[in-house]
C-alpha cells in the first residue's frame, strides 16, 4: 500500500472489519453516516460532502475491499456482494454503533441496496446517488436493449483478463477518460488526480477493482434462462438521487423499484450525469442533510 496523508481535518486509519482490515477516513461528531464510494474511486470521493456535514454527523468512509488503501484479495469470489455488505456491517460494529445512515454512489450504491435488505436492522436511512437496485438492473439488462448497450463496458470489465488492458495503458489516459470532464470543470483537483493514479499503480489494483464486476455475475446476454427471484425488500426510508443524463444507467433500471423498496423516494436532477454528487456538490449536500434530519 502507498502512504498518503488524509485531507486536513480528517482522520484516516486501518480498522479491522471481521476478516478484512479496511482503510477508513472519518471526520465530525454526531450520529453516524457511512459513505460508500463507486468504481474506480476511494473514500476521498465523498470527502467534500463529508466535510460539509461534519458539524452535525460522524462521517465514516471506507476504501471498500479491493480499492484505495484497503487489501486486495486475489480470489474473485471474495468480492461477492454478500461479503461487501458484511464488510460494512463489521465496520459499523467496529465503531460500536447499532444503526447508521448510509450515503452511496455507483457500485457503493449497489452495495447499499443489498446491505439494506441483508442488514436492515443496521440501517436508519439511505441516500443513494445514481445506482439502481441490483435486481432492477438485472431485469433491465434482460428486457431493455438500451441498457444492455449502456452496460457493454461492464460486460467487458467482467472478463477474466480485463485488467490487463488497464495495466497496459498509461493511468493518465484512463484518468482522462473517466474523470477528464470533471477535472476540466474544476470539480477535481491536481491532488485528486495524483492520489487516484498512485492508487491505481499499486500491484494488483486493477484486477481487484474489476473483480467486483466478475463476482457480481450479472447476465448481459438478454436471454435469461431462468426466472429472476425477487430480493428481500429494503424497508428503510431511502432517497434515490438520479442525474437525468446518466449514460450508464437507463430509466428502465428504476422500473419495479417501488415493489422492492416501498419507502424509496426518487429525486431526479435534470441535466446532471452519473456523478451528480460531484457535479452539484452544494445542492446534493443539502439534499442529504435535509433527508437525514
Amino acid at each position: 500500500m502507498t502512504s498518503q496523508c488524509a485531507p486536513l481535518g480528517f482522520d484516516e486509519k486501518l480498522i479491522v472489519c471481521g476478516a478484512i482490515t479496511l482503510n477508513v477516513g472519518t471526520i465530525g461528531e454526531g450520529p453516524p453516516v457511512v459513505f460508500l464510494h463507486g468504481f474506480p474511486e476511494h473514500w476521498r470521493a465523498f470527502s467534500p460532502m463529508m466535510k460539509s456535514l461534519s458539524s452535525r454527523y460522524h462521517c465514516i468512509a471506507p476504501d471498500q475491499r479491493g480499492f484505495g488503501q484497503s487489501p486486495r484479495p486475489r480470489d474473485q469470489n471474495d468480492y461477492r456482494i454478500d461479503f461487501l455488505a458484511d464488510d460494512i456491517a463489521n465496520l459499523i460494529a467496529a465503531h460500536g454503533y447499532q444503526q447508521v445512515d448510509i450515503v452511496a454512489h455507483d457500485w457503493g450504491g449497489l452495495v447499499a441496496w443489498h446491505f439494506g435488505s441483508r442488514h436492515r436492522d443496521l440501517v436508519r436511512k439511505m441516500v443513494i446517488f445514481n445506482a439502481p437496485h441490483p435486481y432492477c438492473l438485472q431485469v433491465a439488462l434482460d428486457t431493455d436493449p438500451a441498457q444492455r448497450a449502456a452496460s457493454s463496458y461492464a460486460a467487458q470489465f467482467a472478463r477474466t483478463d480485463s485488467h490487463k488492458a488497464f495495466e497496459a495503458k498509461p493511468d493518465s489516459e484512463t484518468w482522462d477518460a473517466i474523470f477528464g470532464k470533471d477535472f476540466a470543470e474544476g470539480l477535481l483537483s491536481q491532488d485528486d488526480k495524483a492520489i487516484q493514479i498512485a492508487q491505481w499503480k499499486q500491484d494488483g489494483a486493477w484486477e481487484a477493482m474489476l473483480n467486483w464486476y466478475r463476482a457480481a455475475r450479472f447476465d448481459y446476454s438478454g436471454n435469461p434462462t431462468q426466472r429472476r427471484q425477487s430480493p428481500k425488500p429494503v424497508i428503510s426510508p431511502t432517497l434515490l438521487v438520479w442525474g437525468s443524463n446518466d449514460a450508464l444507467f437507463m430509466p428502465s433500471t428504476l422500473s419495479g423499484l417501488g415493489e422492492i423498496a416501498p419507502n424509496c423516494e426518487i429525486r431526479e436532477i435534470e441535466g446532471a450525469g452519473h456523478c451528480v454528487f460531484r457535479e452539484r456538490p452544494g445542492f446534493c449536500a443539502q439534499l442529504v442533510a435535509g433527508f437525514l434530519s
